[in-house]
């Protein structure tokens, strides 16, 4: 299975499970590779502040330091989701800045990516001292870059309405079509 074909996977899944209107199918670009030229070894940007990038991104295939770092921040969300929104929009207000780590896949508008081996080494620090995780990693080495675009703003929140009414694929007029649930370019 190719990264964009997991990724679109993914993202059907997504808009299923929380009544998305406007997710967007994912196309490959390799010209996106270009944009490896802005990261460090570190996984930052070498340019800052990140809204100045026309592009999105995340790293991945990080193995099992990887796997409980996203498993902090699912349990985080899960946790503050509901009862504490003012602590998501910080957390939000962060991810905008830099990246909303495996999340930026989930996001609805982006309608491009490309993933290639490129390696960093982060040392991760816990956001929220109130919230332990007993797997957080000392460092994650990661072995593979995605960006996305068209989108360079991480443009959902949290909580989502998953009894909106909307359906999988119901907003993709004009530009788009619905093919089970996700938009298509027409």
């Amino acid at each position: 299975m190719t990264d964009v074909d997991k990724y679109n996977m993914l993202r059907w899944g997504f808009a299923q499970l929380n009544n998305i209107s406007n997710m967007w199918h994912l196309t490959e670009n390799p010209s996106l590779e270009s944009y490896g030229q802005y990261f460090k070894d570190d996984c930052t940007t070498k340019k800052l502040p990140f809204a100045g990038l026309p592009f999105r991104y995340f790293w991945t295939e990080g193995g099992m330091a990887a796997k409980h770092f996203d498993g902090y921040w699912i349990q985080w969300l899960k946790k503050f989701e509901k009862t504490d929104p003012q602590r998501i929009t910080a957390m939000h207000k962060l991810w905008e800045k830099t990246t909303a780590w495996f999340l930026e896949y989930t996001n609805p508008l982006q309608t491009e990516i490309w993933c290639f081996p490129k390696t960093c080494t982060l040392t991760p620090q816990p956001f929220d001292k109130d919230f332990y995780w007993t797997k957080y990693p000392k460092s994650i080495t990661y072995t593979k870059l995605c960006i996305l675009a068209e989108e360079t703003k991480f443009s959902f929140y949290l909580p989502i309405q998953q009894n909106s009414g909307k359906r999988p694929g119901s907003e993709c007029e004009p530009n788009g079509k619905n093919i089970n649930g996700i938009c298509y370019p027409k």
